[in-house]
């Protein structure tokens, strides 16, 4: 079945309706792989309900404990690395909240194929997030369907 689908949204990508494939992404999502999302509070050892300052906190500490000036070994470069890559996102609060959103979706997502599309507007409450989301879904839908619709008449030699 997963063989199906890849093909299908290979023709999706390769279909006529090429303003898509600026706006809208397939994503293949399977769980422990390196493309998951890097848990980032793990990272720093703080709870993902925890406040900027303990974040900034557990920052500080570890960077101390693991920065280049007191080891020199190739484990603690990469461990400062992701040290500082986890409070460069989670030290501001519009990427955490992004990061958070991200790490929600994916923990649903399972092991599917998803489409991403454009950010709705941050106003929105949620009826008008769900409104937008269901009319992101059925453009996207219809696009495929043109595109399935589209390939099958070109095999058969006519046009659409």
């Amino acid at each position: 079945m997963k063989e199906i689908m890849v093909s299908y949204v290979f023709l999706f990508t390769l279909g006529r309706t090429k303003f898509l494939n600026n706006t809208f992404r397939w994503v293949s999502k399977r769980p422990n792989t390196s493309a998951e999302i890097k848990d980032y509070y793990h990272i720093l050892d703080v709870k993902s309900t925890a406040s900027p300052e303990e974040i900034k906190a557990a920052y500080l500490n570890l960077s101390k404990k693991y920065h280049p000036d007191r080891r020199s070994d190739d484990v603690a470069k990469m461990r400062f690395a992701d040290i500082r890559e986890a409070y460069s996102v989670l030290g501001k609060l519009d990427s955490r909240q992004e990061y958070d959103t991200d790490r929600k979706i994916n923990a649903l997502a399972g092991d599917t194929f998803r489409i991403h599309y454009p950010r709705p507007p941050p106003d929105l409450d949620m009826v008008g997030l769900k409104t937008y989301e269901n009319v992101m879904r059925r453009l996207v839908l219809f696009a495929y369907l043109d595109c399935l619709v589209g390939c099958h008449l070109h095999k058969l030699g006519s046009s659409p």
